[in-house]
């Protein structure tokens, strides 16, 4: 696994949309009694451009497309590209004028736009009246949907760009970045450091902080341009807003600017946002520590030390001498109430038990865990615990032994993946990992 994928993107997806009609404070362009002037006048507007127009797609309620469009006045016609094209298109237009004397730009159907994925039950607006016009900027917003485009005049060297597909190979250049990068993140000049997520499945950036001890999260849809990775909305990196991030092509890096200094993306073996503040946001609260027996291309985990392995391998053979075979030990840890689940699953012929073993935790402000077993209950998981304690107290006393912290451990050379990974405190040689995932699911 290249990459381990943010557990909580769809959370992340809902936290970042908008509606883009909050975005912009615009004022509208007059409007002309005489049908004829409006009409001529919002087409000399809309070919004044003689190398078309890189236009930015902002559907009304998420999302963020880029393309590129240029009229011919003389064939009522419009030549396009979008990311996700690599040829030009031609297609018809009719410019009209509404009831309010107001320009309307109606594109035919077939057109490139319509190949956007703005949602699955519809297509972007046909029909786009003019809001303004200011300075080499255009903006005009959907009929029916409130979808909004802006034009921006290109230049020469613009548009010989876009008609050679490179909005496309940005677009592919960002999901090169992301299969190529394990945890990027960027350092502000002030030194505060923020992990960032580039998908470009869900064409969303997130990004990740810690502020007071609790972990921050902001996120906003994204899209590919010429110059990099523009965003729907503003993001904060420090103190400072930013809209977009460049690609320096010779360095090969995606970077912003912050103040009147070029910050750069690093990569990161492991994650920058500490362990204990993205359990069960950022990363999975279930860790699974599968048995090399049932498991053998896991093998024994890396990154546990030989005091733990010697107290499993009691367990597991006290285990045996009862008649059941070690499966695997899942941690759960529930957050909302400072309580870690430790399931145990053994097995006899073809039928996996499990037995769920409670601890209380505390937490302090370092991120250190100490753990106190609560009581069993009468449910069947606790039941079946009690039924092992014994053969399993190697194993559960280094549990209560000290207080532990949680990390990641590198193991992507030899499993392909990070793990997670308790390490003691009094006596930091007693170390044990596990996935990201109960060992049901592995």
């Amino acid at each position: 696994m290249k990459k381990f994928l943010y557990f909580t993107l769809a959370t992340a997806l809902a936290l970042g949309a908008c509606s883009k009609s909050e975005d912009f404070i615009i004022p509208v362009e007059k409007s002309y009694a005489d049908t004829a002037v409006n009409l001529s006048t919002f087409s000399s507007l809309l070919n004044s451009a003689k190398d078309g127009w890189a236009v930015t797609v902002i559907p009304k309620d998420h999302g963020i497309y880029s393309a590129y469009i240029r009229f011919d006045s003389a064939a009522k016609s419009f030549t396009s590209i979008t990311e996700y094209e690599t040829k030009t298109a031609s297609s018809k237009y009719e410019l009209t004028v509404t009831g309010q004397l107001n320009s309307t730009l109606t594109l035919a159907t077939g057109n490139s736009f319509e190949l956007l994925p703005v949602e699955t039950t519809r297509s972007i607006d046909e029909s786009f009246n003019f809001v303004s016009n200011v300075k080499d900027t255009v903006r005009l917003r959907g009929a029916r949907y409130g979808d909004e485009l802006i034009l921006t005049k290109a230049t020469t060297a613009e548009r010989t760009a876009y008609e050679a597909g490179a909005l496309n190979s940005m677009q592919q250049l960002i999901r090169a970045y992301y299969n190529a990068t394990l945890y990027p993140t960027i350092t502000t000049p002030g030194g505060e450091k923020q992990q960032l997520d580039l998908s470009p499945t869900a064409r969303f950036i997130s990004l990740f902080r810690v502020a007071n001890n609790l972990l921050e999260r902001e996120g906003t849809d994204m899209t590919a341009t010429l110059r990099g990775i523009k965003f729907r909305r503003p993001l904060f990196i420090g103190k400072e807003t930013v809209s977009e991030l460049l690609f320096d092509q010779t360095e090969g890096n995606y970077f912003t600017n912050i103040g009147t200094q070029k910050v750069f993306l690093v990569d990161n073996a492991l994650p920058n946002i500490p362990l204990h503040l993205a359990l069960g946001k950022l990363y999975p609260a279930t860790w699974g520590t599968p048995d090399r027996t049932f498991f053998p291309e896991y093998g024994v985990l890396p990154g546990n030390s030989v005091s733990f392995k010697t107290a499993y391998d009691n367990a597991k053979a006290a285990l045996l001498g009862m008649g059941f075979s070690l499966y695997g030990i899942n941690y759960t840890f529930v957050t909302a109430s400072n309580i870690m689940n430790v399931d145990v699953f053994f097995v006899r012929g073809s039928t996996i038990y499990q037995g769920q073993f409670g601890y209380n935790y505390v937490k302090n402000a370092n991120g250190q865990f100490t753990f106190t077993a609560r009581p069993f209950t009468t449910a069947t998981i606790s039941q079946n615990a009690s039924f092992i304690r014994s053969a399993m107290l190697p194993y559960l006393n280094v549990l209560v032994a000290q207080p532990y912290t949680v990390g990641y451990y590198d193991a992507y050379q030899t499993l392909g993946t990070m793990l997670a990974q308790f390490k003691g405190v009094n006596d930091p040689t007693m170390e044990f990992t596990g996935f990201f995932a109960s060992v049901l699911t592995l």
